[in-house]
């Protein structure tokens, strides 16, 4: 009798781990979000910053039926983005397609285990190029990035993350762009790269112009 006991409750284990899946990670952002950092794991479902549009809510439908349309109803699902709107909008669209087992994490933030991120390569790349090309011009730039695959947006925010650090201790300069840039990252650490181009339209520099004043004072930087 008790051989049958323990073969049936070998048998129950079995199944329980047989119908034990690894959910499908989500990741309901950006890719220049996703390149910063992601959970490792996570497929990125293309996303743009809220408020989305009708336009852009059905986009995201399309995205999720593709991504998820192969899997069964009672597939486990993992939703996140940066805090928690994206994931909550991707999550009862998910519900609404018939999926049962649909979880948002919310926001990256909240989540505590480790995650990809591609800064500290990317950082060592950075240095290698400006060693080598001191004072380059902004197609030099963007063909590095290009040659790298790093995405634009993400590039110039790690050098503005860059610039940051070492901004208090460039000696001023004595023009008037260098003037204006070291007081903004000053005042404003980290910036996005929205921020700076806010900085050239406020001020009337030239896009291309203050690019390369920036990675002047980067080439200064690393030097």
């Amino acid at each position: 009798m008790k051989w049958i006991f323990l073969t049936l409750l070998a048998i129950f284990v079995l199944l329980a781990i047989s119908s034990v899946r690894e959910p499908i990670i989500l990741d309901i952002r950006t890719q220049q979000e996703y390149d910063r950092a992601h959970i490792a794991g996570a497929i990125l479902v293309e996303t743009p910053r809220p408020p989305l549009s009708r336009h852009e809510m059905t986009t995201l439908q399309k995205k999720l039926e593709n991504q998820v349309g192969h899997l069964s109803k009672n597939t486990p699902i993992v939703v996140y983005c940066a805090k928690g709107r994206r994931a909550g909008i991707a999550k009862r669209i998910l519900k609404r397609l018939g999926y049962t087992q649909v979880t948002s994490l919310g926001g990256i933030n909240s989540y505590t285990g480790k995650l990809v991120t591609a800064s500290r390569e990317i950082e060592q790349q950075l240095r290698s190029f400006f060693t080598a090309n001191p004072y380059p011009t902004d197609q030099q730039v963007h063909a590095f990035a290009k040659e790298k695959n790093i995405n634009k947006h993400v590039l110039e925010e790690h050098i503005y993350a860059i610039l940051t650090r070492c901004m208090q201790n460039l000696p001023p300069q004595k023009n008037f762009i260098d003037t204006q840039l070291r007081r903004f990252f000053i005042e404003n650490p980290n910036p996005s790269d929205k921020q700076v181009h806010a900085l050239a339209k406020e001020k009337n520099i030239n896009k291309h112009v203050l690019e390369e004043h920036i990675y002047a004072m980067l080439t200064r930087c690393l030097s």
